[in-house]
């Protein structure tokens, strides 16, 4: 089903992030009990042995539970409708 772009108000991009030991990691998937994390930081690449995914992008996949904290980012989209001013910008999520 397709909306009308008429009928939609406002619209925003959401990024979801985490902290595993003292990095900050973007969210890519959530597997089971885990999530595939990504970061393009060198130095958590080294410290805590990541894989290689792409070029200069580390990922690992840890269990919820080792993960300190996890919240979503939202920022204005690129196509001039407004952000909804009422949502906070950052909030986090129960881990």
């Amino acid at each position: 089903m397709e909306i009308p772009s008429t009928e939609i108000a406002n619209s925003f991009f959401i990024k979801t992030k985490c902290n595993y030991y003292d990095f900050t990691f973007d969210v890519d998937a959530e597997i089971d009990n885990s999530l595939r994390i990504l970061t393009d930081n060198k130095k958590a690449f080294q410290e805590l042995r990541l894989g290689y995914r792409d070029q200069g992008v580390y990922q690992t996949i840890v269990k919820k539970e080792h993960i300190h904290s996890i919240w979503e980012e939202r920022s204005k989209s690129s196509d001039n409708r407004p952000y909804p001013e009422e949502l906070p910008r950052k909030e986090f999520i129960a881990v």
